[in-house]
C-alpha cells in the first residue's frame, strides 16, 4: 500500500488534536515505521499488549519518547507515564 500519509510522535503540531492520526493508524497503519522518530508505532490495543509482554522481540534500549522529549511528559499518550 502507497500512502502520503506520515506520523512524526514528535511533531508538536500533533498535541492539539492527535486523535484523528490515531485513528488513522490504527485503522491504516497498525504497525507503522515512523521515519521522522525513527521508531515504530503500534496503535492497536491488542498489539501495545502483546509487545508489552514479548520483552525478547520489542525494546525501549535504544531509547524511548519519554527519553527524547524532554519537558513534554504527559502531552500525548505516547509519552504519559501511568503510575
Amino acid at each position: 500500500m502507497t500512502s502520503d500519509f506520515t506520523f512524526d510522535p514528535h511533531a508538536r503540531e500533533i498535541d492539539s488534536d492527535p486523535f484523528p492520526l490515531y485513528k488513522r493508524l490504527r485503522d491504516d497503519f497498525p504497525c507503522y515505521w515512523s521515519e521522522a522518530g525513527q521508531c515504530w508505532v503500534l496503535s492497536r490495543f491488542d498489539d501495545i499488549v502483546a509487545a508489552g509482554r514479548d520483552w525478547q522481540h520489542f525494546s525501549s534500549a535504544k531509547g524511548n519518547m519519554l527519553d527524547d522529549l524532554k519537558g513534554r511528559t504527559g502531552v500525548t499518550l505516547g509519552t504519559t507515564i501511568w503510575r
